[in-house]
């Protein structure tokens, strides 16, 4: 039962999240303030001093005790998609496009772009 709860919190986010990116121009916006449970683990990555976590194609920030949902800031990199991410072409260049975000691929690494 507790993780269907879950489920359904998390897609509730992923569209709620989905709907801010398409609207949002900013790149620092928080749309959705969440728990995430103990159980499940994000990857922590440092950006220009301010700690940032990603897990499933989002991006999150800690305030408190909370995790909220943010826009990922330009430059960062992840070492791998989610699986629902998709290949797009944009001005005959390939890109990434996972949760309403741009990445292209550097080396090893996913760097988000601006589109």
């Amino acid at each position: 039962m507790r993780n269907l709860k879950f489920l359904l919190l998390l897609a509730l986010i992923l569209t709620m999240s989905n709907q801010s990116f398409a609207n949002s121009t900013a790149t620092s916006v928080e749309n959705v303030i969440t728990r995430v449970s103990p159980r499940s683990t994000t990857n922590i990555i440092v950006f220009k001093g301010k700690k940032y976590q990603f897990k499933n194609g989002n991006w999150y920030v800690t305030r408190g005790r909370k995790l909220v949902v943010v826009r990922p800031p330009i430059g960062i990199k992840v070492r791998t998609l989610p699986r629902t991410h998709r290949v797009v072409l944009v001005k005959g260049k390939k890109r990434y496009l996972s949760n309403g975000i741009y990445y292209k691929k550097r080396g090893r690494n996913f760097v988000v772009v601006k589109i």
